[in-house]
């Protein structure tokens, strides 16, 4: 609101109350102050708006870092209580096991595979043929390596493991297979020819199988909390992203750590770009997603989703990226 008007010619200050008895209000006057008043509450209510929208956003992305953290913690709940129960079963199993003299529990190991939806099958049957002891606490995420050679293991321990994938040596249709390690510690008297090992009628069984190593051929240690997911790269390196907010990128060669890559919060997953190592993309529980450089160690592009990102992967010819969302939506999108 005006306050005091001057006379151009005179160069004298009136008030608006002289103003008024001395000129009176014209048309053109009142328009003019009309649009001034307009101008300042638009600008009042344009302020105003801006605030809401700010705090609107605010909440909401506190209450997604809420949520998200929420369902991490429940998923640790839940693969804890259901680690405690395996382990009971796995103790009733052995008991019964144990009580049964005629040698045909090994027959349980066998699941016969029935298609569904399909006029074939793509395998004949499953069979537990290995068991390894390779982390404490859950394992959240498993890799194969691009050329199949190697296996990455990571999870609530803070470790990730590499173990190497071996070929072992099929034995006939009445034989257990095994790796050539296991031929080795077997004696004459272990011939396995009993009834309770014969493999089922149903079962083909394949020209080559494979096991993992007893033990890891490598360990990498570093992140200070859960490591969440890993991605291997074409040249057999490893990005691993974890809950104390940075991605790691280890060698295999020389076993060590080569870069860090901070962010803001939880780093949920990472994927190497398949065509380029020189780039991954990474989601985080901030809720936004970040493709970086890894010689220049920056982010070259991101974007917020405003939602917590639960997973992220390229295509094969890594043009296109696909992100999902802890709300079960799933984005798409181009790398231009």
């Amino acid at each position: 609101m005006w306050n005091k008007l001057s006379d151009i010619q005179t160069g004298k200050q009136l008030t608006m109350e002289e103003f008024e008895k001395s000129v009176g209000y014209s048309p053109v006057v009142k328009d003019l102050m009309s649009r001034d008043e307009n101008v300042n509450r638009m600008v009042t209510n344009q302020h105003g708006s801006d605030r809401k929208l700010n705090s609107y956003f605010s909440k909401s992305l506190k209450v997604s870092k809420k949520r998200g953290a929420a369902v991490l913690k429940s998923i640790k709940e839940v693969a804890t209580s259901m680690t405690l129960r395996g382990e009971k079963e796995k103790e009733q199993n052995l008991f019964n096991v144990d009580q049964k003299n005629n040698g045909n529990s090994n027959n349980n190991q066998w699941v016969k595979v029935r298609q569904t939806g399909k006029s074939y099958k793509e395998l004949s049957a499953l069979h537990l043929c290995q068991e390894i002891q390779a982390h404490e606490g859950s394992i959240w995420s498993i890799k194969f390596s691009s050329n199949a050679r190697f296996l990455a293991s990571a999870g609530e321990d803070t470790m990730i493991y590499v173990w190497e994938v071996q070929e072992c040596e099929v034995k006939p249709m009445n034989e257990a297979c095994s790796s050539p390690e296991d031929k080795k510690k077997k004696g004459k008297g272990s011939s396995s020819s009993k009834k309770g090992n014969q493999v089922p009628n149903y079962v083909h069984v394949p020209e080559t199988v494979f096991s993992l190593s007893d033990k890891p051929i490598c360990s990498f240690k570093g992140h200070l909390d859960d490591v969440l997911d890993l991605s291997w790269s074409r040249s057999q390196q490893l990005l691993s992203s974890s809950m104390d907010k940075t991605v790691r990128l280890w060698d295999l060669d020389t076993k060590s750590c080569l870069k860090l890559f901070a962010h803001n919060d939880y780093v949920t997953c990472v994927h190497f770009n398949p065509m380029d190592d020189d780039y991954f993309i990474s989601g985080s529980l901030d809720t936004k997603v970040r493709i970086w450089n890894i010689p220049k160690r920056q982010v070259v592009d991101w974007t917020d989703i405003n939602e917590m990102v639960t997973a992220v992967c390229y295509t094969p010819d890594g043009q296109v990226f696909f992100i999902f969302l802890q709300i079960s939506i799933l984005e798409l999108y181009r790398d231009t």
